[in-house]
């Protein structure tokens, strides 16, 4: 558990995309395409009290346009 105050920050891409108490987040709707990733810790003036790495993670979506064993479409007479 954390301090009273603290807070957890999960930054995408250099701007802060979940902040809670907890420290399990989600992140909903994150483009495709390649993100850096950093987690903070905050007390409750704001101040950062801990910082993890920036790591960087590449995001690829299913399509059905993609998908693998995609049934062919049947020709038209």
């Amino acid at each position: 558990d954390f301090d009273a105050g603290h807070r957890v920050q999960v930054l995408l891409d250099g701007a802060v995309k979940a902040e809670g108490s907890s420290p399990t987040l989600v992140l909903e709707n994150v483009d495709r395409g390649t993100h850096q990733l950093t987690v903070q810790v905050t007390n409750a003036s704001g101040d950062i009290l801990a910082s993890s790495a920036t790591n960087t993670f590449h995001l690829h979506r299913y399509s059905v346009l993609t998908a693998p064993n995609r049934p062919k479409p049947k020709p038209t007479p």
